[in-house]
């Protein structure tokens, strides 16, 4: 294994990745599996411990492509061409090497959100990625039904369980 001076230039992923998340549809997401050194496509929730490194949800992978940004949710607006899966792969393999440097971080802070994740999906607010760490936070985007959304900023570090 060659790596470059970030560690990521042998993690990639390729268009049959996309096509298979397109296949599984909403609800899914692409993560990379450290183990496996390969992403998987799970349902989103896998990713709510931060043992996966989550890389794509469906409901965001047609944006990628750089034709289709108009919507929120491609799976309402007749997206009616053929996706670019080789262009949406190359911007999921961006995605994935500017994460995959803080894959630990991140992993260390999703459990301290598992909980808040977990309760809001009762009603319907969904997590749209696992976070970003800050200065002083670790921030996660959700989105509500009605559209609206909804940042969390957690302390950071996380608190000890």
């Amino acid at each position: 294994m060659t790596l470059d001076s970030t560690g990521t230039d042998d993690i990639t992923v390729n268009a049959s990745h996309a096509r298979g998340l397109n296949a599984h549809g909403p609800g899914w997401a692409l993560m990379w599996n450290d183990r496996h050194h390969e992403p998987l496509i799970v349902r989103h929730r896998r990713g709510d411990d931060g043992s996966l490194l989550e890389i794509c949800a469906y409901e965001h992978m047609f944006k990628l492509s750089g034709e289709h940004d108009a919507c929120d949710d491609c799976t309402t607006c007749g997206l009616n061409d053929t996706p670019d899966y080789n262009a949406i792969a190359a911007a999921m393999t961006e995605i994935l090497r500017d994460y995959y440097p803080e894959r630990h971080t991140i992993a260390t802070h999703m459990p301290a959100t598992l909980p808040y994740t977990r309760a809001l999906s009762h009603h319907g607010i969904r997590r749209l990625f696992q976070g970003t760490l800050r200065e002083t936070t670790f921030d996660q985007l959700y989105r509500a039904p009605g559209g609206h959304l909804i940042e969390i900023m957690f302390p950071s570090p996380p608190p000890p369980h």
